[in-house]
């Protein structure tokens, strides 16, 4: 199923953050004294991630209620108290295992906890989320011209559009409004084949390739013409048969 296809591909894509997530819940689970708080968080967050989550019923409704937006539909993992049963299981052993005389082992021994923590878990917020904005709304410049032109061409009605699958423009767009929803991306479809595997599959009206992409004949075959620009991309919409 390919929402559970692109579940795996994003929240599982980190193996060793995956791997420590597993040991956290189990150490939790097995550890008999351990405090109820901590072991219920442990079993809310498994039976919301199997449950619910990765459950195909229910992502396959979520997933139409959510407009077909998979970016919208993975905000349900915000119910899962993931870090904070990671930070619970690793207090938890420290705290029975480690017992030092001195306060400076201890606390050497406490900072290379947490510096093992963060090399496992990889980086959260890499540099490149943190980009001076051109514009009030903080988002890429491009992502915010491509929004307007897009309202503006259809009338600000909602609709449905394919992007580059990158960061920047899909969190800035989706940021900027609700009315355009991204039902998936453009990646690969300059290839005329999976362009037209992509019609039959998705519900689009706009499509978004970069200028460095030559999307001549996908767009031709598909009924789609260039209708604006921005720096660095341009923007096809499907003509009215």
């Amino acid at each position: 199923m390919e929402v559970i296809d692109f579940l795996n591909s994003t929240f599982w894509k980190d193996s060793s953050y995956a791997l420590l997530m597993a040991f956290a819940i189990v150490y939790i689970f097995m550890k008999r004294d351990g405090d109820a708080r901590g072991k219920f968080m442990a079993v809310y967050a498994t039976l919301i991630f199997f449950l619910v989550i990765c459950n195909p019923a229910v992502a396959k409704i979520g997933l139409r209620f959510f407009g077909e937006d998979r970016w919208a539909y993975m905000r349900i993992f915000y119910l899962l108290p993931l870090m904070t049963i990671i930070a619970y299981a690793i207090t938890e052993w420290y705290t029975e295992h480690v017992q030092f005389n001195s306060s400076v082992k201890k606390k050497t021994a406490y900072i290379l906890v947490i510096i093992v923590t963060v090399v496992l878990c990889g980086e959260v917020y890499p540099s490149s989320m943190y980009k001076k904005a051109e514009n009030i709304y903080k988002i890429d410049q491009d992502a915010l011209e491509m929004s307007d032109f897009i309202l503006e061409d259809s009338s600000g009605e909602e609709i449905y559009v394919l992007l580059p699958e990158v960061e920047d423009i899909v969190y800035g767009v989706r940021q900027y409004t609700g009315k355009i929803i991204v039902s998936g991306f453009s990646e690969g479809l300059e290839d005329t084949t999976r362009f037209q595997n992509a019609l039959k599959e998705k519900s689009f009206t706009y499509i978004v390739f970069p200028k460095t992409v030559d999307a001549t004949d996908s767009m031709r075959q598909g009924n789609f013409y260039r209708v604006g620009e921005t720096e660095q991309y341009y923007i096809y919409k499907k003509a009215v048969e």
